[in-house]
């Protein structure tokens, strides 16, 4: 079988048993799992994929809380003013530096893994029922980002498989 043959059918077939275990055993958000898997084959997969997206994409995550938790200690949450979006803005502008110096770094050169993780982060905050608990949407963030690439890995793991055996 071709490799992206291959690889279709590892995804098709893997994403079945991805998604039932999300939506029901695991409970965690399984759009975050796929943006996790999305950086990974962004990343250049394989093991240097994994290792890359997964930093990058926990360390978005950690930039997310940190970025929550100033917010909310400001009382960003209870006064959506023109001078409160400023100050979170800023707090934005200042993680997106810092994602772009640190890209300085092998492991965090995967620049695009920050924003995911960032973004899920948020994603996953901002729907939570009390959101002034950042605990709770971090640890979920992190389980789906980090099962998800394991995900991914085993999917491109398996195509090797299944096109190594037709070669």
């Amino acid at each position: 079988m071709n490799p992206l043959l291959a690889l279709a059918a590892a995804a098709g077939i893997l994403a079945v048993p991805w998604v039932y275990l999300f939506v029901l055993i695991f409970k965690l958000p399984v759009w975050v799992s796929f943006i996790a898997g999305g950086s990974f084959f962004s990343a250049g997969g394989q093991v240097e994929g994994l290792k890359k997206a997964g930093a990058t994409d926990i360390l978005g995550i950690l930039y997310g809380a940190i970025t929550a938790a100033i917010w909310l200690t400001v009382g960003g949450a209870n006064a959506a003013t023109s001078a409160m979006i400023w100050f979170l803005s800023l707090i934005v502008g200042i993680v997106v530096f810092l994602a772009v110096v640190e890209s300085k770094i092998e492991l965090l050169s995967f620049v695009p893994g920050i924003f995911f993780g960032f973004g899920s982060f948020f994603g996953v905050f901002l729907g939570k029922a009390d959101p002034a608990n950042i605990i709770p949407a971090t640890r979920d963030t992190l389980l789906s980002i980090v099962i998800g690439i394991i995900f991914a890995y085993i999917i491109q793991y398996v195509a090797g498989l299944i096109t190594k055996k037709d070669s």
